[in-house]
């Protein structure tokens, strides 16, 4: 996976789930290091206050995207921007709108990277007394060993933030063909 080509639409991806949890998405800044390396090394630099957002609580976002990149052979690596003046955050926007057929695309376009040559997905909402609906993206991954497993598992924290950003609570699910 060395190629520009190869690289690009892991990039890609990345900055548009990243921009779309981030509070000041202008600020984010990825970078590709293809030197000296093994595996090419995805630098991430965001704002001060979008950093605590991407490493997720108890670092789950991060080590998420960290573990989907190493099964693509990237090593992700999320620096601390420079010390200085720290802008408070704003609240998330929450989109009324959410798009599903967007989200659920999205989520496709990791399913061909993961999983090639892709997975289909559904999705259905489940009702949860005392919270807030939440949609369940079924996906058809094509085995169903632990590592498949924990890599849907590491998907979902990684876009969780996403989708919580765009006001929608969403759980992965496997499902068998």
């Amino acid at each position: 996976m060395n190629s520009e080509q190869a690289v690009e639409p892991v990039v890609d991806l990345i900055t548009e789930v990243l921009a779309g949890m981030c509070h000041y998405p202008g600020s984010l800044r990825i970078e590709v290091d293809e030197h000296g390396q093994s595996w090419p090394k995805i630098n991430i630099f965001p704002h001060a206050a979008d950093r605590p957002i991407i490493i997720g609580p108890g670092g789950r976002t991060i080590q998420g995207l960290q573990s989907i990149g190493a099964k693509l052979g990237f090593q992700i690596q999320l620096y601390d921007p420079i010390e200085g003046e720290r802008e408070p955050m704003r609240p998330f926007r929450r989109d009324p709108n959410f798009d599903v057929e967007a989200f659920t695309a999205l989520c496709e376009r990791f399913g061909k990277l993961l999983w090639p040559p892709g997975v289909s997905i559904t999705h259905e909402y489940e009702q949860r007394p005392g919270k807030d609906d939440r949609m369940v993206l079924r996906f058809s991954v094509p085995s169903y060993d632990l590592g498949a497993l924990a890599l849907l598992t590491n998907l979902e924290s990684f876009l969780f933030p996403y989708a919580k950003a765009k006001g929608e609570t969403i759980k992965f699910s496997p499902f068998k063909k």
